[in-house]
């Protein structure tokens, strides 16, 4: 009898067990379902990007965390610089865009290419050990590949194995590529909304890093500390 009791007991706690887990996927689940969710906010055909509605703003002043924020400065401020920043793995790594501007609404929301003159290192140099490929290099604000499907970014530099543009494969930058228009060579159908992702020929191999994205509008002097 002791023995049959002792078994009875153990399948009991098992059987908890077993619901507790059930409970923990379930969640973990739903915590990964919400972290993607939210990885896409901010992907290049956000409405994020061409309108004037704020997105949790009270983010906005919890410093460089991984919390989602937009702010009424995206079409209010006038600015001469941007301090844009990738931090991955608690690393933060930023560098200047000059540019002058009536604020970045106007020079992104209605999807023209705006270039910048920046050293390609310097563009990799936000993403420690990034990769693109070697051709194109195609950077700036809106910069998008010809063909569907293929690299674009709202900030940042787009690379491609061929002479052209036509067809890149990787990109470093902000504001990137939707998952479901992902089709270019060997990707995935992942979504990453700010980072590098490199593929045929990108000069550090295959890549594929997703950066929480930190972007600064230089007014003044405030900020150029840690942007130059």
């Amino acid at each position: 009898m002791e023995m049959k009791s002792l078994l009875s007991e153990m399948k009991s706690e098992i059987t908890k067990m077993n619901a507790e887990i059930y409970q923990i996927k379930e969640q973990l689940k739903k915590t990964k379902s919400v972290q993607e969710e939210l990885k896409t906010t901010f992907s290049y055909s956000s409405a994020y990007w061409s309108n004037m509605k704020s997105y949790s703003p009270g983010d906005g002043k919890t410093g460089l965390d991984d919390r989602e924020t937009k702010l009424a400065n995206y079409w209010s401020t006038p600015f001469k610089q941007l301090c844009v920043g990738m931090k991955v793995n608690n690393s933060v790594q930023f560098i200047p865009i000059s540019y002058f501007a009536n604020s970045l609404y106007d020079i992104l929301a209605g999807g023209k290419f705006h270039s910048t003159v920046i050293l390609r290192n310097t563009w990799k140099s936000l993403n420690v050990g990034s990769s693109l490929q070697p051709n194109c290099g195609r950077q700036g604000f809106n910069v998008v590949a010809e063909h569907n499907q293929h690299a674009r970014v709202r900030i940042g530099i787009i690379g491609n194995n061929e002479n052209s543009c036509n067809s890149a494969d990787s990109f470093l930058g902000f504001g990137a590529i939707d998952a479901n228009q992902r089709g270019y060579c060997n990707s995935r159908n992942i979504v990453n909304s700010c980072g590098n992702s490199a593929y045929c020929g990108g000069d550090n191999g295959d890549k594929e890093v997703r950066a929480m994205a930190v972007t600064y509008l230089l007014v003044n002097t405030i900020y150029t500390q840690i942007c130059v």
